[in-house]
């Protein structure tokens, strides 16, 4: 296949630590299958941010900048440490004075804990590296509390549609952003972005950014006509990414890809019943991701198209014209009946919609297809080899309900995590897009290519053989600690 023809992009969702592991064996597949050096686009939200900043500091650091030139075996063994620590108590109570730090945020609007965040992100993982030395094909999603919108931080400017963006990347840290895109609601608060409303320019929006109707005499939106300044100082409360779209989704339309592979950490229900205020919130917001998340997956699912819909639209009319005239010149009813059909048909694709994708990969952790053999009843069908299908049904539901929050995960947890990810995707990718495959590997067998990773191998075999010890660690691993959180 030319390249002009595929453009592939992958969004690694949000969900703490759970999706932070389960990203690195979705991208120990993709790098497996040659896929990965082949990425134009990588959206990240929250803990998706966690995985996927790191692997691009890694690349541009450590490789030639392009996905694929860091070993997911070196980003494996760079995350573990921070998987297995309580990363939440230790920037919210770590020491004394991030304890009357945290305290003093919940009553003092000029102290914030988020600070002890980036913080403790560069002392583990990011080293104060900032956005300006990352490549170009990472985007790091949060949202805008002041705007309301998707905040993008890209290497080389970061902003919104509506307020603008700035060029001042050099002075922003990589642990800044993803602290903000994983800035969950209650657990931590927003992140103090200071700019100025001078360096906000809409002449750095590119198509990265759906644009809003600009005035023509300013080259502002109408918000920012309304609620900016021209000139002083700003701070701008960044948040959680997934307020807006966790599974960062809508920047990977905006990239115009073709080919869109998304990684989803989303959880399966437990019973909820009545508790404190702070429960009661996470609860809440826990539902708006939940149902975001199954906006944003239903949403991609009706804008995929092997065919551009707009353009089918006016090739259908073509197509009705000329059998209407062919009907009208033979007196041929029956032809003049296929012809009103055919138009019928074109108004599907009317009025236009905005980009649309050819392919896309759902690798989602909450389905047990894989474990079932759904595949197999697929037209055409893949029959997925026993010893490829991941986790049995029993343990895939409770590895979905291990808790998203920043504290420790135990390493069994953590493997369970990154092997189940990796089996998703290698049959979500040979059932949804082969072609990629032919594409990055220049075979014709998509279906023969066997994951080999030996890891992986182990830990299914060693958890499929003994279910209730599997279900009792995930089972344990489920429950979350508000104030303190989990210890190994």
């Amino acid at each position: 296949m030319p390249n002009k023809d595929i453009k592939i992009g992958l969004a690694l969702s949000g969900g703490g630590f759970r999706a932070s592991a389960f990203h690195l064996g979705v991208l120990k597949r993709l790098e497996e299958l040659k896929i990965l050096p082949h990425l134009s686009n990588v959206s990240v939200v929250s803990g998706g941010a966690i995985t996927g900043g790191l692997y691009a500091l890694k690349c541009a650091n450590h490789g030639n900048g392009h996905p694929g030139s860091y070993p997911i075996n070196n980003l494996i063994r760079d995350l573990r440490p921070v998987f297995e620590m309580n990363l939440r108590r230790s920037f919210l109570w770590g020491s004394t004075g991030r304890t009357l730090k945290t305290l003093k945020s919940f009553v003092s609007k000029n102290t914030y804990r988020n600070t002890n965040f980036v913080n403790e992100l560069n002392n583990q993982l990011f080293n104060y590296e900032t956005l300006d030395k990352l490549p170009d094909w990472i985007l790091i999603n949060a949202t805008n509390l002041t705007t309301g919108k998707n905040w993008k931080f890209f290497s080389d400017r970061v902003g919104d549609y509506l307020i603008g963006a700035t060029d001042k990347t050099g002075k922003i840290q990589l642990a800044e952003a993803v602290a903000s895109s994983a800035a969950y609601p209650i657990m931590v608060d927003p992140y103090p972005f200071k700019t100025n409303w001078e360096d906000l320019k809409f002449s750095l929006l590119d198509n990265r950014w759906r644009q809003p109707p600009k005035n023509k005499k300013t080259n502002t939106s109408q918000w920012r006509k309304r609620f900016g300044k021209a000139k002083g100082k700003l701070t701008l409360p960044i948040v959680d990414g997934g307020l807006y779209d966790n599974l960062g989704l809508n920047s990977l339309q905006s990239s115009r890809v073709t080919h869109a592979i998304y990684s989803s950490s989303s959880t399966l229900q437990k019973y909820y019943g009545p508790s404190n205020l702070i429960t009661e919130l996470l609860r809440e917001i826990g539902v708006v991701h939940e149902r975001l998340g199954n906006v944003s997956k239903q949403h991609i699912h009706e804008m995929t198209h092997a065919y551009d819909p707009s353009k089918a639209n006016k090739k259908l009319k073509d197509i009705s014209k000329i059998l209407s005239e062919k009907a009208t010149e033979h007196h041929d009813s029956e032809l003049d009946k296929v012809s009103k059909s055919i138009n019928e048909l074109s108004k599907v694709g009317f009025p236009p919609r905005g980009h649309q994708f050819k392919k896309y990969a759902p690798i989602q952790l909450i389905k047990t297809d894989l474990a079932t053999n759904r595949y197999a009843e697929f037209d055409p069908p893949y029959d997925v080899p026993e010893n490829f299908r991941g986790l049995s049904v029993p343990l895939v539901k409770e590895l979905a309900r291990v808790r998203t929050d920043l504290d420790a995960y135990q390493r069994e947890v953590t493997d369970l995590l990154m092997v189940q990810g990796y089996f998703l995707t290698d049959a979500q990718i040979k059932v949804s897009m082969p072609e990629v495959i032919n594409f990055s590997l220049g075979t014709d067998h998509p279906l023969d290519v066997t994951p080999k990773w030996d890891k992986a191998h182990e830990v299914i075999s060693k958890f499929n053989g003994n279910i209730d010890y599997g279900k009792e660690l995930l089972i344990n691993a489920s429950k979350r600690k508000p104030i303190l959180g989990n210890s190994l």
